[in-house]
């Protein structure tokens, strides 16, 4: 085992909201739900976007000795509310890098089979 085995790799949203001109920085609340084929599914502070707003975007992926980062603008095309505080939004790209964003997709996918490696490992599997 090696410790690169135990770093976290962490995902990381900021945007600017062209509709409302809200900014959500790098010290905000921010979880990446799922990946979509051309977007994403964030946790992020409530009422930050509303459905159909237009945002830009930065999203960086840290850790395990490795990085990436994807710049674009999208549209919120999905919103549910969370709790009192946080809402999950889907984020569907409208310009953004395909080899940033290919990039991005296979650097977080190499990460969760070299988790799952590691499970397997441990468990004798």
């Amino acid at each position: 085992m090696r410790k690169s085995d135990f770093e976290h790799l962490e995902a990381r949203l900021t945007f600017r909201n062209r509709t409302s001109n809200y900014t959500v920085g790098e010290k905000e609340f921010r979880v990446v739900r799922e990946f979509r084929e051309k977007g994403l599914v964030f946790e992020v502070p409530r009422k930050s976007c509303a459905l159909g707003h237009a945002l830009d975007f930065e999203v960086t992926l840290r850790g395990a000795a490795k990085s990436c980062r994807l710049i674009g603008a999208g549209r919120v095309i999905e919103v549910d509310a969370v709790d009192d505080e946080l809402q999950t939004i889907v984020i569907e790209f409208f310009q953004y890098s395909e080899p940033e964003w290919s990039k991005l997709r296979e650097l977080y996918a190499s990460r969760q089979e070299e988790i799952l490696s590691l499970l397997q490992n441990i468990r004798g599997f």
